[in-house]
């Protein structure tokens, strides 16, 4: 898995993937080592609260409005 903070670091990525210079097994072994906020984002997700009801949905809101005029 890979991450980028943006477009820019995104695209570098993506340019050592392809590139032939020997970037792209670092890359690639980059990518197969488990990250630190991954691990933390999985962790935190399971000690977190459950929540079982459904929010309140509207059942009765009024329709969409007709246009005033036609094309």
């Amino acid at each position: 898995m890979f991450y980028a903070n943006d477009a820019f670091d995104g695209l570098h990525i993506m340019e050592d993937l392809i590139s032939l210079n020997g970037a792209k097994e670092k890359r690639l072994e980059e990518g197969r080592t488990p990250k630190t906020f991954a691990k933390a984002a999985v962790s935190d997700a399971e000690d977190g609260p459950a929540f079982s009801e459904r929010s309140a949905v509207v059942q009765d809101a009024p329709s969409v409005p007709a246009v005033p005029f036609s094309a």
